[in-house]
This record gives C-alpha cells, structure tokens and sequence, in this order.
C-alpha cells in the first residue's frame, strides 16, 4: 500500500504555477506561420483563420517539462475580464493551445517531447516563452455551453473590454493547477491591434 501512494504521489500532487506574465502583443497574420514541422499536431498553418492577436507570456517554469514531470495536458482559459469565465463552456474566445515558437505543447509523451524540442530548438530546462493566439474577430455562435445552456455571445477583443487569460493542466488522476490570470487591457489590445507590435518591458 505504501508503495501504491508514493507511486500516486508525483501524478495528484502538481506545484502551483503563479508567476506567468506578459512578454508583448502584437497583431499577426495567417500568412506569416511558417510550414509545419510536426505531423499529427495542431499546426497555426491548418487554422481557418486570418489574423490572430498574439500574446507572448513567460513563466520561470519551463512547462513542458512540468507537464512531463506531472503526466499533465495543458490549457488555457481566455474570457472578459468582467465576467466570471464559465468553466462548462471553456474559453469565451476562440483560440488554440499554447505555442512555442509556433510549435504547440503536445501531451508529454517521451516520444512527443523529443519531437517538441527537435522542433523548437529548445533543451530541457530552458526558459521558455509561450504564445496564444486568439483570433480578434468571431460573428458567429461559438463554444457551446453544456447540453441544453445557451451559447456563448459573438465577441470582438477590439469592442473596449479589458480580457483575462490564465493556463493551468491537469491528468487523469485528478493532480491540477491553475495560474495566475493575466489581465490584457483595452488600451494595449487597441496598440497591438493598430500597431506592428508592443513591447513590455
């Protein structure tokens, strides 16, 4: 039995992550992605979008290595600040997982690793910046809600409203965390969007 628990140990106990933080924003186009490089994953190329507002956020944990360690699939959650995001319906606006380099962070499988780091040109411990992507404009009904709610509302990042994002993982056996939300003003998403890029220092 005792055996059985410290075997559960590193899977059920994850380590908060609280210390995510913008690195920049800045307005990207579909056609600047380049060629994917792994087969079998999400690559931007494949997305049916033009234009995406990218934020750059760092972390002093290099979460591929973390979702290894702790057997975790990752997410991310981006909702309106004044809202309270809704953890049936997902993230509010439309956007794929976290990137490095315009790689997404696989299920940490051995194999998927390697590839990953292949890939980016990154090593193990290494700091690492992520990216999300959200697209800025969506006319349509989106994100279903659970079986018999109503659907999320069209939204518009560029329409005045300050928006939240966090990322946090999770396995199988219930081990979890969840980050510090990261607030992006209106005023920055405005500068990003009108602008080629803007810098945080």
């Amino acid at each position: 039995m005792t055996a059985f628990v410290v075997w559960l140990w590193p899977a059920l106990y994850v380590p908060a992550v609280r210390d995510f933080r913008i690195v920049s924003l800045d307005r990207v186009g579909a056609q600047s992605f380049k060629p994917c490089k792994i087969d079998g994953l999400q690559c931007l190329t494949e997305l049916p979008y033009d234009e995406y507002l990218r934020v750059r956020i760092t972390s002093d944990r290099n979460l591929m290595d973390f979702a290894k360690a702790h057997e975790l699939n990752l997410w991310t959650d981006v909702w309106s600040c004044h809202l309270e995001p809704d953890r049936y319906a997902g993230s509010e606006f439309i956007t794929p997982n976290l990137y490095v380099d315009e790689i997404p962070i696989p299920f940490p499988s051995s194999r998927d690793v390697e590839r990953f780091y292949a890939a980016t040109g990154e090593v193990p411990g290494s700091q690492l910046e992520y990216d999300v992507y959200i697209v800025p404009r969506w006319n349509r009904l989106s994100n279903a809600h659970e079986a018999g709610k109503e659907r999320a509302p069209p939204y518009d990042i560029s329409d005045g409203r300050d928006v939240c994002l966090r990322m946090g993982g999770g396995n199988m056996l219930a081990g979890r965390f969840v980050g510090n939300t990261v607030r992006l003003s209106s005023a920055d998403i405005q500068a990003a969007l009108t602008s080629s890029r803007l810098e945080r220092n």
